[in-house]
């Protein structure tokens, strides 16, 4: 086999066996590791490309943030206007919500009688505020609501009439105490008061088209009103606080 020239052997020609004795598998792969292709590369992709790409980002986004703002405020005066625009619903839609909930309410029908909405419906509902501060500052004062017959010394006028009684209020306190009652009655039971009262030691009179008969006796003052079917009376003890027949009595009729 001849033997070829000195100068044309791999390492004249500089070729390094690689693995397997195949020419030029060993340079490749060393280049490959750590050749200036990979390195290179490398610096081009976390030096140049990217450092420059975040830069460009971070000023786009500082645009953006500004914009968003813009937004956000027309926005939220868009949500504004449209929260006016829809409180005068807000009544209708909750009277809507109610009937699907508890059901429709009947309207009252034209043939209905009026209740008595009027009327006092407990003791607090009997006195004005002054007369009331009065009664409840007093010296030890305790009210006791109940629907007791009325405290009168006319027992027999008060068999006679039957009141129904809606209320009794009794006031104690150290000055003395009061009594004062609300009944329904005959609606001609000022004309009995004012015909049987006057022989138990009471003063009638018609005040308002109703009548009312007083009685004084030592501390105790009884005052019977009667007008429009109802009946107020009242007995006092010791504690007359001022004009409190005639204040009570404008609760009943005038309120």
């Amino acid at each position: 086999m001849p033997v070829p020239p000195a100068s044309l052997t791999p390492k004249a020609l500089g070729i390094t066996p690689g693995a397997f004795g195949v020419p030029g598998v060993g340079a490749f792969r060393g280049s490959a590791r750590g050749g200036a292709f990979r390195g290179s590369s490398e610096r081009r992709s976390t030096r140049g490309g990217p450092a420059a790409y975040r830069g460009s980002m971070t000023r786009v986004g500082g645009r953006n943030a500004v914009f968003a703002w813009v937004v956000g405020l027309i926005s939220a005066a868009i949500v504004a206007v449209l929260v006016v625009l829809a409180l005068p619903m807000l009544p209708a839609s909750l009277a809507w919500l109610g009937e699907q909930v508890n059901g429709p309410v009947s309207e009252p029908q034209a043939g209905d009688e009026p209740g008595d909405d009027d009327l006092p419906a407990e003791c607090r509902d009997l006195y004005s505020q002054p007369l009331w501060a009065t009664l409840v500052w007093a010296p030890d004062a305790v009210l006791t609501p109940s629907r007791d017959l009325p405290s009168t010394s006319a027992a027999g006028l008060i068999d006679a009439l039957a009141p129904t009684v809606r209320m009794t209020c009794t006031w104690t306190s150290a000055e003395g105490e009061i009594s004062t009652t609300l009944a329904e009655v005959a609606t001609d039971a000022g004309a009995i008061a004012a015909t049987a009262l006057p022989t138990a030691g009471f003063t009638c009179a018609a005040i308002d088209g109703r009548t009312r008969c007083t009685r004084t006796d030592g501390e105790l003052i009884e005052t019977i009103e009667a007008g429009g079917g109802l009946w107020l009376s009242t007995s006092q003890t010791s504690w007359q606080p001022a004009d409190y027949p005639g204040r009570v009595a404008e609760a009943v009729w005038a309120g």
